[in-house]
């Protein structure tokens, strides 16, 4: 009975359905014609320029300070009384070994230290010997011999960065015109 009513009113809206189904329905385009693009400021590359700097400067004239790191702080407890370690008496015979120790010590030291001296003078000593010869045998090898291996020994060396300006220098591009 029910399905006999859905069909009877089916078959009287027929006219309407082929009328919906000529209708379309797509997305929402969100456009506006009547709506101005908003144009480009054009900016003044100097001017960036000028306020990055300034900015900098400010940045530079902060004084910027590290956060205190607490274990630099002594605790106060460390400095009570009850906390002192008593002071170590030592026997004569101790301190007499001791004595000795550290005089052994320093003996050693500068036995050590004269050896290094000495070892250095006589590599030096073989080197001018050796230098001395080439010389006698070659001029062009004693010269390539007293250069510098760059390779083997990078050095870089610095001079003074910054020096005064000459009173009566001209630079050669200055144009003096009268």
């Amino acid at each position: 009975m029910l399905q006999s009513r859905i069909i009877s009113s089916l078959s009287s809206c027929s006219n309407a359905l082929q009328c919906c189904r000529t209708l379309h329905v797509s997305l929402v385009v969100n456009h506006n014609p009547g709506l101005k693009k908003k144009s480009k400021v054009a900016v003044d590359p100097k001017k960036l320029q000028r306020q990055k700097e300034r900015q900098e400067a400010k940045l530079r004239k902060q004084v910027i300070q590290p956060p205190m790191d607490p274990d630099s702080i002594p605790d106060p407890l460390w400095f009570n009384e009850d906390r002192q370690r008593p002071k170590l008496q030592l026997s004569e015979e101790e301190t007499e070994q001791r004595v000795l120790l550290q005089k052994n010590w320093s003996k050693y030291q500068m036995r050590k230290h004269v050896d290094d001296l000495r070892l250095m003078r006589n590599k030096l000593k073989c080197r001018n010997d050796a230098l001395r010869e080439l010389k006698k045998e070659s001029e062009f090898l004693y010269n390539e011999a007293l250069k510098v291996d760059k390779v083997n020994f990078p050095i870089t060396l610095k001079g003074p960065m910054e020096t005064p300006p000459l009173a009566d220098y001209l630079p050669p591009d200055f144009v003096d015109e009268k």
